[in-house]
């Protein structure tokens, strides 16, 4: 049996790369990981139905003979299912766009690509096979590339996360449903982040490049750090962030 997965605290990116990996390989079982972020959650609670994505405990881990993985190709962020990362002879497919780390996981297809969001990469790969996704298929893809580019306005978006979402949209790809999943306003424990950040923030000219580092702790988890740091990014006017 293989499964497909992504990373624990999923969010839409890697929502919509797990429905995409699923036209790429229709026999495998989709399985998270661990923890939803809250606004897929809130997405789940109206759509589960028509997604069918399991638990681990609903399925016989010993049966796994592969994993999917997308939008994360680090074993830590594997929630429930990082044990079987040990588990010999397990094959392994990678489709991620973060950058690769010591420690990465590697299989036997390793799709690693500079790209403003994961689900673009499997898109290509659907083109490629003359895939045709319905129109929720397409309604989620899209809201996973626009959600990881900030609406295809922050500056990791490339052209061709551009070109997956006009695809997704002649699919017919539901524009009123992906904004009304979009990142909310600013909750109050974000503006605090954003604020605890501004007042650590220092300036470095390294090579010419203008980088900022901004520290911040907090006992508890504050969701939606990537906008609190793209804002972050546009108050100090840098070229690049670290927080």
């Amino acid at each position: 049996m293989q499964i497909i997965t992504s990373h624990n605290a999923l969010d839409f990116d890697g929502l919509a790369a797990m429905i995409a990996a699923g036209k790429l390989y229709p026999s495998a079982v989709p399985v998270f990981s661990g923890t939803l972020s809250n606004r897929v959650k809130q997405f789940m609670a109206l759509y589960k139905d028509l997604l069918m994505i399991k638990v681990p405990k609903e399925i016989n881990l010993n049966e796994i003979t592969g994993m999917i993985i997308v939008d994360t190709a680090a074993a830590s962020r594997l929630g429930h299912l990082k044990g079987l990362v040990e588990k010999v002879g397990l094959d392994f497919h990678i489709y991620d766009h973060h950058p690769v780390m010591d420690g990465d996981i590697r299989g036997s297809i390793n799709e690693i690509h500079p790209v403003g969001a994961a689900t673009t990469i499997l898109v290509e790969k659907i083109i490629e096979r003359k895939l045709t996704p319905n129109a929720f298929e397409a309604t989620i893809m899209a809201l996973g590339i626009y959600d990881d580019t900030g609406s295809l306005l922050f500056t990791s978006t490339t052209q061709r996360d551009v070109s997956a979402a006009a695809y997704l949209l002649g699919l017919g790809a539901n524009l009123q449903i992906v904004a009304n999943f979009m990142e909310q306003p600013f909750s109050g424990e974000q503006r605090q982040l954003l604020q605890n950040l501004l007042q650590t923030s220092r300036h470095y000219r390294i090579k010419n490049v203008d980088v900022v580092i901004a520290v911040a702790q907090s006992e508890e988890f504050i969701s939606g750090l990537d906008v609190v740091t793209y804002q972050l990014m546009e108050v100090e006017n840098c070229d690049v962030v670290f927080a």
